[in-house]
């Protein structure tokens, strides 16, 4: 059976948009909560995985545009946003190849910490992942 070398990248594309669906659902919830600013963003080129993130910004528009431009700033020239939430904490680990990246974005450092590397290992398909960033709004 042949495989394609973007395999790893289209795993990641799907895992980002179920990422991003149930954030969508979760930040459609609360409408007073998106009046209150604190928003979190992240964006990801896919081609090179190249990753930039926001926080502690007052929209998530603002978080949205921040994200963007980290990302095109470290390289990426295919960026596009990945996730927004407001509050919460978020974390991105890589495997030392750069070919799988994973993604957290839960309520505690640990539960995101946890997504992330969950995510990155892909139930075993990867190995080797290391968390290299992570935060809460209002640090």
């Amino acid at each position: 059976m042949k495989t394609s070398r973007n395999a790893p990248v289209l795993g990641l594309i799907a895992i980002l948009c179920l990422a991003i669906g149930s954030l969508a659902l979760a930040s459609q919830a609360s409408p007073a909560l998106a009046q209150t600013g604190n928003w979190n963003a992240m964006a990801v080129d896919p081609d090179s995985l190249t990753v930039g993130y926001a926080r502690n910004q007052a929209s998530q528009s603002q978080a949205s545009a921040e994200a963007m431009t980290a990302c095109r700033n470290s390289g990426g020239t295919g960026c596009r946003t990945a996730m927004t939430r407001q509050g919460g904490c978020l974390a991105i680990s890589r495997n030392r190849s750069g070919t799988s990246l994973g993604i957290g974005m839960e309520g505690t450092i640990q539960a995101t910490v946890v997504r992330a590397l969950d995510e990155c290992l892909d139930g075993g398909k990867y190995a080797h992942c290391t968390v290299h960033t992570n935060f809460c709004s209002g640090e």
